[in-house]
């Protein structure tokens, strides 16, 4: 014999658990719906190499937002909602942004209980759930096009970067070292008195680039080699007029 269904509200300190059930059973509904999505985006026709990878990436991306800020909606949902405007038999969730509340969650059964509708109709029930739907889509729309728009600008600051480096007189000088060129993960925010007349303002931060500074090669080519930097002036090398600096490389 079932035991009694006898509801209770949901507590806010039960809002962590309620996120980590949506995203425990959604995650596989989303990861078909991916990779339904990016077979059909596969087989769409493209004018330029590359574009697919693209769409797959833009569309995985949203999805996984989308993953995401469901679950912060449907603890909400959780919170706010059930057992205050009805109760469902069996609740684990029952707010999913592409599926409208109805019978299939008030008559699931426990024992010979079901669900009910608490002082509304399951008309003003589903009027109510427009409002989270729409709330789940907007949040996610609007952090997509934010990375999106913060990707492109990381890209155009690049872009920036790499043409002014590009820009720059490469003055004479010993062989460079190859194999001890720098690499830096992130371009961080550079004085423009780190290179005195330069003219290069790099009052920037561009994560995730690397960047090929020949300025510390050259210096410790000079070290390794032997020569002073007074014998670099005589043969005409002068470093207060630029840095011979490699092109910058954006990964």
């Amino acid at each position: 014999m079932a035991a009694a269904f006898q509801p209770h509200p949901i507590p806010w300190t039960e809002f962590p658990t309620e996120c980590i059930y949506y995203l425990y059973f959604m995650t596989v509904v989303h990861l078909v719906a991916f990779g339904v999505g990016s077979a059909i985006l596969a087989v769409l026709p493209s004018k330029q190499p590359g574009t697919k990878l693209r769409r797959i990436c833009r569309f995985g991306l949203y999805n996984g937002l989308l993953l995401l800020v469901g679950s912060i909606f449907n603890g909400l949902w959780s919170c706010l909602i059930w057992d205050r405007l009805y109760d469902s038999t069996d609740y684990v969730l029952d707010f999913i942004p592409f599926l409208p509340i109805g019978h299939w969650a008030l008559d699931r059964p426990w024992g010979d209980a079901r669900g009910r509708l608490l002082g509304l109709s399951l008309f003003q029930l589903q009027l109510v759930w427009p409002l989270f739907a729409a709330g789940n889509w907007g949040a996610t729309t609007v952090l997509y096009r934010l990375m999106r728009r913060c990707r492109r600008l990381t890209s155009a600051v690049e872009a920036t970067a790499g043409c002014r480096f590009r820009s720059m007189p490469h003055a004479p000088g010993p062989p460079r070292l190859t194999t001890s060129v720098m690499r830096h993960e992130a371009l961080t925010t550079m004085e423009r008195s780190a290179w005195p007349g330069s003219g290069l303002d790099f009052r920037f931060i561009a994560h995730g680039s690397r960047v090929h500074v020949d300025f510390f090669c050259h210096s410790l080519s000079l070290v390794v080699a032997g020569r002073s930097e007074a014998a670099s002036r005589r043969r005409g090398h002068d470093f207060t007029r630029g840095v011979p600096v490699r092109q910058l490389r954006g990964y």
